[in-house]
């Protein structure tokens, strides 16, 4: 049964929640806190932060070089850019609401040595 045990508990997930703590008693209550993912897409012109938040989430992008704007009436083309890059979200996206955690595996971490020293204790 130990093995077993000790086999199962190797793949078993870890949720981190990266929050200092202030939220705990509310989490380990049932309550969650989330943000949608608006908040995400403007954090890094909101903060200043280079790096926070990430303008293209829940969104498709389309990176292109030597673009042409073609108008699809004349088939004139009404402007051109080196490199461009497109953004297409589901217009409600913006709403859904996120809850952000950090998923390791034990077997990555604590586990595999544990593992190793009882395998070659045999």
């Amino acid at each position: 049964m130990y093995k077993q045990f000790t086999t199962d508990i190797l793949h078993l997930p870890t949720f981190i929640l990266n929050d200092e703590g202030e939220h705990a008693d509310d989490l380990l209550n049932g309550n969650l806190f989330m943000k949608n993912l608006k908040y995400f897409i403007d954090l890094e012109k909101n903060t200043g932060e280079k790096g926070r938040g990430d303008k293209r989430e829940a969104a498709h992008v389309i990176r292109s070089q030597h673009v042409k704007v073609i108008d699809p009436k004349t088939e004139k083309v009404i402007a051109t850019a080196n490199e461009g890059e497109i953004i297409e979200r589901y217009t409600n996206a913006p709403k859904v609401p996120v809850f952000c955690f950090t998923l390791f595996k034990a077997l990555l971490n604590v586990g595999v040595d544990i593992y190793r020293k009882e395998r070659s204790s045999k």
